[in-house]
């Protein structure tokens, strides 16, 4: 009918333009730098004389040529023949390359635009939509860029960085929401790694042009207000923290950046003692969150040291006794019981962290070595009273006999109905395991591993 075409013309059309304008004007951006930065002199001038076309362009070429910025790798070398690998393996970009994008394991064929909002999963999960907007497939292709130097990476790049920031205008709430691409554990897993290391690893392209860095520089400063205005707690919070934290390294030119640090560090440093008990154990009690917090708490102090950012002295004292969880937990395998709402995990890998920052611990370079460096640690069971968890062993080699047993409270967040559970090894088998943890929905296999019949109660 006539008006079935009017209104099939009229979406045409709509569906041709942007979805939303970034709340971050040109205007505001430059009103929020502190402009008076030593190598931002011809960038004052362009703002002085109304030009803001020409200051983007000298501030992007401030970005691509400033040092006093530091961040995990050079993006300097760009595409220098030192950073190209003829036989580095594109199989995983090019999928993201064509926005064949994975989440939580269910891959989905994009068109020439994704659609960040979209949850193709049967059951609608909402963890889909989500972690989708984490970004971690942007560093592979960052990495594909360099080895290859081929354009479509970078291509592909920009045009899921401006469809995400074009899809979502920074929300006036928390936006925790199901199908929020702003939840705020996102905003601050996505700040802490993918943005950064994509922005960096394609600052050198021509493809990622003036306005795209600028549309990607804005929506940092966007993320900074969002993680200042709904802050959480727990593991949510250590995330929040770190995201916030990394930004100000990224952009001290912002004004507000030195209190973005401040403020980041100084509630990881007080959450160092709200998180854990004296036993080391983060309130939560799931061992797995536990290693997100301590993960994130730790994460801010090797890009602090890169860019002389001064934290306070006892920062990482504070959380050795959480490194030790992993020692006074550890299972004859390595691993770490799968305590709440957590599977088992490598508790090598982590001592083997730890033992970095602690290094006159020779007990965590022995555990972390299977004792080929290192001493024994002096005990064998011990008691954590906070947690209530009790571990039993004959020894620290791999046949060693092993219970754990679970009495402690309900925990913080991510509870299973464990207590009096038992978790038992000997001679190198697992002899009583437990049911594990599951997708973080709403189906029977869900309320089975928090239920106590997925546990030796």
């Amino acid at each position: 009918t006539v008006c079935n075409r009017i209104i099939i013309s009229a979406l045409v059309i709509l569906l041709a333009l942007p979805l939303h304008a970034q709340v971050t004007t040109d205007k505001v951006l430059f009103d929020k730098l502190d402009l008076g930065r030593p190598g931002l002199e011809t960038v004052r001038a362009d703002v002085g004389a109304g030009d803001l076309e020409a200051a983007k362009h000298d501030f992007v070429i401030y970005l691509k040529t400033r040092t006093n910025v530091k961040w995990y790798f050079d993006w300097r070398k760009g595409l220098t023949d030192e950073v190209r690998d003829a036989a580095y393996d594109t199989a995983e970009a090019d999928k993201y390359a064509s926005n064949l994008l994975v989440s939580t394991g269910f891959w989905h064929q994009f068109g020439p635009v994704v659609d960040w909002h979209a949850n193709p999963t049967p059951n609608e999960y909402h963890e889909w939509t989500w972690q989708l907007s984490r970004h971690p497939f942007w560093p592979v292709l960052g990495r594909a860029y360099w080895a290859t130097g081929d354009e479509k990476y970078a291509r592909a790049f920009v045009s899921q960085m401006r469809s995400w920031v074009e899809q979502n205008p920074l929300p006036t709430d928390s936006a925790n929401g199901p199908y929020s691409c702003w939840r705020t554990i996102e905003a601050g897993i996505r700040t802490l790694g993918a943005w950064p290391d994509a922005f960096f690893y394609f600052l050198s392209s021509p493809s990622f042009d003036d306005d795209s860095v600028i549309m990607m520089v804005k929506s940092f400063y966007e993320h900074t207000q969002h993680l200042l205005a709904y802050p959480k707690h727990n593991n949510w919070l250590t995330m929040e923290m770190d995201g916030l934290f990394h930004t100000a390294m990224v952009f001290p030119e912002f004004k507000e950046a030195s209190h973005w640090a401040s403020y980041a560090a100084g509630r990881l440093y007080e959450e160092e003692k709200i998180q854990f008990y004296p036993d080391g154990a983060q309130v939560e009690l799931s061992t797995g969150y536990h290693g997100v917090s301590v993960s994130n708490m730790v994460r801010i102090y090797p890009i602090a040291r890169l860019n002389s950012y001064p934290l306070p002295e006892t920062y990482l004292k504070g959380l050795e006794n959480a490194y030790q969880i992993y020692e006074l937990l550890m299972m004859p395998d390595g691993n770490y019981p799968a305590l709440n709402d957590s599977g088992f995990g490598n508790c090598r890998s982590s001592l083997a962290e730890a033992y970095k920052y602690y290094p006159e611990r020779e007990d965590f370079r022995y555990l972390a070595t299977e004792g080929r460096e290192g001493s024994e640690p002096s005990f064998t069971s011990c008691w954590m009273p906070w947690a209530g968890w009790y571990m039993m062993r004959s020894g620290w080699d791999s046949n060693a006999l092993y219970a754990n047993m679970e009495v402690g409270p309900y925990g913080a967040g991510h509870q299973h109905e464990d207590k009096l559970s038992v978790i038992l090894s000997a001679y190198g088998r697992l002899l009583l395991t437990e049911g594990g943890i599951y997708a973080y929905d709403s189906s029977p296999w869900r309320k089975y591993v928090l239920s106590a019949r997925a546990h030796n109660v």
